[in-house]
């Protein structure tokens, strides 16, 4: 049976009154929100491939529009070219090579006019095969169209599913936030995945003192600029409805847009964290790590050395948010930093 089957089930059973198993809805919300993580990157790369595709038929009907008028234009003074030529060809209506001194230099001009007739000739007949060429050109920028107009069939489809999948998620995470009980377990789940970020940034080792931290903070870039949304330190989790500490801040900005790291570094971590999505850790010089999650896409590999403002990701909603944003944690292995600096 459907994962969709038992969380209905598990749903409708509180209205006769059956406890609610909570910890086994929230790992249907895990499940739920990497679906809605993975049907939204299959749409964004549709979606990114028909733009490309229209794009590239608009530029090629303005070529050819293009094309055609300078085909044209040319063709027209061929036509014009000859027409004089032939007119002027024929022995009678010779008399402007009169101006000649001698006949030798007459007949070397009406030899050159015969050359430029006959090279006027191919070329003319050149500018009609390229017209032709134009002509199925043309054929296959209608099949291109139709193609496209199939691809946007298909992407209204994963829309479709996007908004179910998003939906589901949202409906999930209304179900378990209803009681004291779904709330504890979500704000567990949230303890265990910042757990498993502390766990990545275990190497290097350093005891950071204020100084260094604000001369950190100098060093470096902001990931992108951004109003935030949830503070640094002590704040309330609108998702686990529990006063938290937040470890790092919660940016809001745009669906797609470029997250660039903060310095150079290595990254340490790129996958799937539940509650935050896709992130990527990144260990920097110094001891200290850049934390970027909720993303729609991870544009890097663990293990790679990567420079300072390099593109790391791109903004998303994965994880346990509704809304497009970006967490952004500033940690050593020892303690958290306020960011919020960066964006001010």
């Amino acid at each position: 049976m459907s994962n969709l089957f038992w969380v209905t089930a598990l749903i409708s059973s509180a209205a006769f009154g059956s406890t609610l198993d909570y910890s086994k809805l929230v790992k249907e919300l895990d499940k739920a929100e990497i679906k809605a993580g993975k049907v939204q990157e299959q749409y964004d790369v549709m979606a990114s491939s028909i733009k490309s595709a229209n794009d590239a038929v608009t530029n090629l009907e303005k070529e050819i529009s293009f094309k055609e008028q300078e085909l044209s234009s040319k063709k027209t003074f061929a036509k014009s070219r000859i027409g004089f030529l032939l007119k002027h060809s024929v022995p009678e209506k010779l008399d402007f090579l009169n101006i000649f001194d001698n006949v030798e230099e007459t007949e070397k001009a009406q030899i050159l006019l015969g050359k430029m007739l006959k090279q006027d000739v191919k070329d003319y007949n050149k500018l009609n095969t390229e017209l032709s060429d134009l002509d199925e050109l043309k054929k296959l920028l209608s099949e291109e169209k139709q193609k496209l107009e199939s691809q946007s069939q298909k992407l209204s489809f994963y829309i479709k599913e996007l908004r179910d999948s998003i939906g589901q998620k949202k409906k999930l995470l209304e179900k378990i936030q209803s009681s004291q009980a779904g709330s504890k377990i979500l704000a567990e789940r949230s303890r265990q995945s910042a757990s498993k970020i502390s766990g990545i940034m275990t190497s290097g080792k350093v005891n950071t003192t204020q100084n260094s931290v604000d001369n950190i903070l100098k060093g470096l870039v902001a990931p992108l600029k951004g109003k935030i949304i949830s503070a640094f330190g002590k704040v309330w989790d609108t998702a686990t409805r529990n006063w938290v500490h937040n470890k790092g801040v919660r940016v809001e900005s745009e669906y797609g847009k470029q997250v660039h790291s903060v310095d150079a570094g290595t990254v340490s971590y790129a996958g799937w964290i539940p509650g935050y999505g896709k992130v990527v850790i990144i260990k920097h010089n110094g001891g200290f790590f850049s934390v970027y999650g909720h993303l729609s896409k991870i544009l890097l590999n663990r293990g790679v050395k990567i420079e300072k403002g390099i593109a790391v990701g791109l903004v998303g909603d994965t994880g346990t948010v509704e809304l497009p944003s970006l967490y952004f944690e500033l940690s050593t292995p020892t303690r958290n930093i306020d960011p919020t600096p960066l964006f001010s």
